[in-house]
């Protein structure tokens, strides 16, 4: 508002025009200075203009009329909403979702829920709005949107103090929560006063703490008068004179925020039950304000969690001097096996190898092995001795962390015959035979006899075949890698089936399945059921084969008929 003249402002409403004299209701705004911008503003309630339809709200210069400029012009409504919003927010990079927002009445009480997400290497201790500390199960009457973010603390954390939470293995004393009001800084910052030092105690020894772990406590102190700290814990509260350990902690001075972190190993104090920690000014108690009170344990060494593509998901702290080793945790891992980087080198472990622990912190990832990858065309190898051929393909970051990979072969004839599925059962279950040779033997955990072969072995090369962008005689993989096969020979000998003998093993299905070793553990790809005479079929319908190729295929097909049986009976008869 402008005016030309210093004027009173005013906001009335007609309540009754057909009213002789009219009759309304009149508000005062205030007064605005002549030539000069003034912000005027007025709350008012509908109620007393009685919300007729027609009426008029009417800005009005007290007594004569005065020409004023005017801006700004904005009329809101104050009403209360009927309900508000209530979400949750948290800081880091936490694992899984937090609680939905939820709407609330006004003038209903909310129960804050527990927090399901994770953050790595912390615990969920509440919710904190406004400054103000809340337990999950806490009643809240929102007044407005409210936020809540999640307050964590280092899984480490031994003890923090804060209000409205209960402590069943820690006490203190001596401690009044300040309001905001209260606090001298004048924020929403949980604070506590006390005259006579902080006490913190229990009934299993010294905070749980152990022998041989260290330990460090930190606050925020603010004494009326400038004063020494000390930490002190009695040893035996039975002898006179008491017995105790004295730690300083240096100064603080009047009026004014301090932080203080002291180090120490719980060993000093006995660890016996029933110490009490104590924080204490020397000399002459000093009234003061205290914040931010943290006792932690600190770990020797930090174990990080990450999955396959590097996300930390859990941290995991070891405690003491003596902590040599670690077996992995395969529920945390969420897989079999894991993988360091020792000396710059990535090595994989099973999840049930202890680790050697060194340095300060682990960081394990979670490890998915690159597999082979079979081909489902198979081939008929023709020069001696021929055979069925198998074939897969393995990318080129899997033969990099290879100790070695090849097939495993079985009959799938008597596996239909037992009534198990080979494609689950042709695994390695134990150990093989013939460790350094091309070919090895082994049992399934079913009992079911394999054969293998080791295409390559780390260090001493084998058979493979490298391609640069993943073309094959069997197939296109679109990426660098090797391809690799197995040759099943040995199918023109006879077999018995039941009570007939055929000359040939031609028609005999065979189960094959690619396998990578790495850090001693088997991975496999698919598992593939073909036969000579089934790759002999195929080939006859393939328009690119040879007449050669024709002419052996048929004579496969031919002699994978032929029943040894049949054949010396009709000698006989004759």
């Amino acid at each position: 508002m402008r005016p030309d003249e210093a004027r009173g402002f005013a906001l009335f409403c007609h309540r009754d025009r057909s009213a002789s004299p009219e009759t309304f209701v009149y508000t005062g705004i205030g007064s605005a200075a002549a030539g000069g911008w003034t912000t005027l503003s007025v709350t008012f309630t509908l109620d007393s203009y009685n919300n007729v339809p027609g009426n008029t709200l009417q800005l009005q210069i007290q007594g004569s009329n005065t020409p004023y400029y005017f801006r700004n012009f904005t009329l809101t409504d104050l009403t209360p909403p009927s309900e508000f919003t209530v979400r949750f927010e948290s800081e880091g990079t936490y694992i899984g979702a937090l609680p939905e927002s939820v709407p609330v009445k006004r003038g209903e009480e909310y129960v804050l829920p527990e927090c399901t997400a994770k953050l790595p290497g912390y615990r969920f201790d509440g919710w904190m709005t406004g400054g103000r500390y809340f337990t999950a199960g806490s009643a809240f009457t929102p007044t407005a949107d409210t936020v809540f973010n999640a307050v964590w603390l280092r899984t480490s954390v031994v003890f923090a103090l804060r209000p409205e939470k209960k402590y069943s293995e820690v006490k203190t004393f001596s401690m009044t929560a300040l309001g905001t009001a209260a606090n001298p800084d004048n924020t929403a910052e949980t604070v506590f006063r006390t005259e006579n030092g902080v006490y913190i105690e229990n009934t299993n020894g010294l905070l749980a703490l152990q022998s041989g772990h260290t330990c460090r406590l930190s606050f925020d102190i603010r004494p009326d008068s400038s004063v020494n700290l000390a930490l002190f814990c009695h040893k035996d509260k039975s002898a006179s004179p008491e017995s105790f350990i004295y730690m300083p902690l240096g100064s603080a001075q009047a009026n004014a925020w301090t932080t203080v972190t002291k180090t120490f190993s719980p060993d000093v104090y006995n660890n016996v039950a029933g110490n009490t920690l104590q924080l204490q000014i020397q000399g002459a108690n000093t009234p003061y304000y205290i914040r931010n009170i943290v006792l932690e344990d600190v770990p020797a060494h930090t174990v990080l969690y990450a999955a396959a593509d590097g996300t930390i998901t859990e941290t995991v702290y070891l405690y003491g001097s003596n902590v040599t080793n670690y077996t992995t945790d395969a529920g945390l891992l969420g897989s079999s096996c894991y993988f360091v980087t020792i000396d710059g080198e990535k090595r994989v472990f099973s999840v049930d190898t202890p680790l050697a622990i060194t340095g300060t912190q682990t960081l394990i990832t979670a490890f998915e092995p690159q597999l082979p990858e079979i081909t489902f065309k198979n081939s008929i190898r023709t020069t001696a001795p021929a055979g069925i051929r198998f074939a897969a393909f393995i990318p080129n970051a899997g033969h990099a962390e290879a100790e070695e990979y090849g097939f495993l072969v079985g009959r799938a004839d008597l596996y239909e015959k037992a009534g198990i599925d080979p494609t689950s059962d042709l695994r390695v279950n134990d150990t093989v035979s013939n460790t350094d040779s091309e070919t090895f033997h082994g049992t399934t955990a079913s009992g079911f006899k394999f054969v293998g072969g080791r295409n390559y072995r780390n260090g001493a090369g084998g058979k493979t075949t490298f391609t640069d962008d993943g073309e094959t005689p069997f197939g296109s993989y679109g990426e660098t890698g090797y391809y690799f096969m197995a040759v099943v020979t040995g199918l023109e000998k006879e077999y018995t089936d039941g009570d007939i003998t055929y000359t040939t093993r031609y028609r005999v299905p065979i189960a094959s399945r690619p396998y990578v070793k790495i850090g001693g553990m088997y991975f496999y790809g698919d598992c593939h059921i073909s036969s000579m005479e089934n790759a002999a079929k195929r080939l006859i319908e393939n328009p690119e084969a040879s007449e050669e190729d024709l002419k052996m295929a048929q004579n496969i097909l031919d002699n994978a008929e032929i029943v040894k049986n049949e054949e010396e009976s009709a000698g006989a008869d004759t």
